[in-house]
């Protein structure tokens, strides 16, 4: 029995993963990702044992939010989770994730959830035999993972693989710069992706183009209604997205990049202006090599990706 758990800044999600993808006993609960660390693990910890039914699992693996040493088991950062305190939110730091987990008695792999979310989605989704692929996960974050495969490097790389960077923390596109001196981030700077196509970001927009909304999805409806502020919303949202996409087909030049999370439901409301603003803020001859695309496995790439690397954890 192989666990894979996606933890959301909302919702905590797992299922027992097989090895051809299919998912079972599925479970889904609050995180509680704003009610500090011992809350949001001992929610962690009670998905993976109702998954479980009682049985010791063989493996878990479990995508999360932030800086990740998977080799320590710690979170070293993640902006979006942590403790209210005096209306200010204490972001996890060199937050122990093994230890708390450690009952359960089976060996346990972690790794960044958009990196996972991309690993699931290479493996079992639209990614499948591309020759490098990014997904963007859209949620109450902005995420994104790297898939370089073998004809994507000069040297010997036997098998696709996810590119994590030194001590693990690559791939951070939610906190490229967008917007110069723009809104401040929790990550502490100004003007990151992820301050405009992370939710709070999105509803911010919404209501500097005059509609306050509660939900990504309000915002949605709005659109299919034709309300002009919503569509406008949406529109700016694209352009956000689209320069930073410009900046991953001119440093990666992969085959494929893929837009997830719940938030690409709204694809034809933005999708237009972020590849208009991609297309013309990357280099032409690797633009025309890249295709842009809502990703498939929305639902459950993070639960498939952790799924994937507790069997290689178990292997």
């Amino acid at each position: 029995m192989v666990i894979g758990v996606d933890l959301g800044g909302t919702n905590v999600r797992g299922a027992v993963v097989s090895q051809d993808a299919t998912l079972s006993r599925r479970v889904e609960r609050p995180s509680f990702a704003r009610h500090g660390a011992d809350a949001c693990l001992r929610a962690l910890h009670e998905v993976i044992a109702e998954v479980s039914g009682g049985d010791p699992p063989d493996a878990v693996g479990i995508a999360i939010p932030g800086h990740i040493d998977a080799v320590r088991g710690v979170v070293l950062w993640a902006p979006n989770f942590g403790e209210e305190v005096d209306g200010r939110l204490r972001i996890w730091e060199n937050v122990d994730v093994f230890g708390p987990l450690s009952d359960l008695g089976a060996p346990i792999a972690i790794g960044n959830d958009a990196n996972l979310a991309a690993l699931g989605e290479y493996r079992f989704g639209i990614g499948q035999g591309t020759n490098g692929f990014v997904l963007y996960t859209l949620g109450t974050g902005v995420g994104t993972g790297v898939i370089v495969s073998p004809d994507c490097v000069q040297g010997d790389l036997a098998t696709a693989s996810v590119y994590i960077g030194h001590k693990g923390g690559a791939a951070e596109m939610g906190h490229v710069k967008v917007v110069t001196d723009g809104r401040l981030c929790g990550c502490g700077s100004r003007g990151c992706l992820e301050t405009y196509c992370g939710t709070a970001g999105l509803l911010q927009t919404a209501a500097e183009c005059g509609i306050t909304v509660d939900s990504p999805k309000a915002l949605f409806d709005a659109a299919m209604q034709g309300n002009a502020s919503a569509l406008e919303a949406w529109r700016e949202f694209g352009g956000h997205l689209g320069r930073a996409v410009g900046n991953t087909i001119n440093i990666w030049a992969p085959e494929l990049i893929a837009i997830g999370g719940q938030v690409a439901g709204a694809w034809d409301y933005f999708a237009p202006e972020m590849e208009r603003v991609a297309r013309a803020n990357s280099v032409a001859s690797l633009s025309s090599n890249t295709r842009i695309v809502r990703a498939e496995r929305v639902d459950d790439a993070g639960i498939l990706g952790a799924g994937a690397l507790a069997h290689g954890a178990v292997l």
